[in-house]
C-alpha cells in the first residue's frame, strides 16, 4: 500500500516556496526522513519543523507512516500535534473508526471516552447528567453498586 505523509505549511511562508520550490522540495523530503537542512541532528520523530524562505518554522512534516497506519491530528496557533496513531489498516472513514481512534487519544491522555448518558466511574441507576456525571458520588452516597471503572 505504500506510505502517506502529510506536511503542514504557515500561509505566511508560501512566499518563500514560490522563490524556490526546489530547495523546499528537497528539505520537505529530508524533513520527512527527521532530517533538517543545517543540523546535525538526524532521525528524528515527527512532527519536524523546518524554515522556509525567512520563516524558521515555515513547515512541518507531521506524518510519514505506512497506509495502514491512522493519525489522529491537531492543527492550530502554528503548530501540529499528534493525539494517536493506530496501525489499524487505514481506517478511519467510518464512524465506528473515528470512535476508536477517539478512545485511543482519550486514554493516552488518562480518560475514559464513553457514549452521552453513560457513566463512566460507577454501575448504579442514581440520575446522571447529560454528560454522564452524577450529581454526587456513589462512594460518598454509600451505593453497594459502586465500581470504579476497570474493578
Amino acid at each position: 500500500m505504500g506510505y502517506n505523509s502529510v506536511i503542514f505549511v504557515l500561509n505566511d511562508a508560501i512566499g518563500g516556496i514560490n522563490n524556490d520550490p526546489k530547495q523546499f522540495w528537497e528539505d520537505t523530503e529530508m524533513a520527512l526522513n527527521g532530517h533538517v537542512r543545517g543540523h546535525r541532528h538526524a532521525g528524528q520523530r515527527l512532527p519536524l519543523s523546518y524554515p522556509v524562505g525567512n520563516h524558521a518554522n515555515g513547515a512541518t512534516a507531521v506524518w510519514n507512516q505506512h497506509a495502514d497506519t491512522t493519525g489522529l491530528i491537531a492543527v492550530g496557533g502554528n503548530h501540529v500535534t499528534i493525539l494517536a496513531e493506530s496501525y489499524n489498516g487505514g481506517k478511519h472513514h467510518q464512524e465506528e473508526d473515528q470512535v476508536a481512534l477517539l478512545k485511543l487519544a482519550a486514554e493516552k491522555l488518562g480518560y475514559d471516552l464513553v457514549p452521552k448518558g453513560e457513566c463512566c466511574m460507577c454501575v448504579c441507576d442514581h440520575p446522571k447528567s447529560e454528560h454522564g456525571i452524577h450529581s454526587h458520588s456513589c462512594a460518598e452516597c454509600g451505593c453497594a453498586e459502586y465500581k470504579k471503572k476497570g474493578d
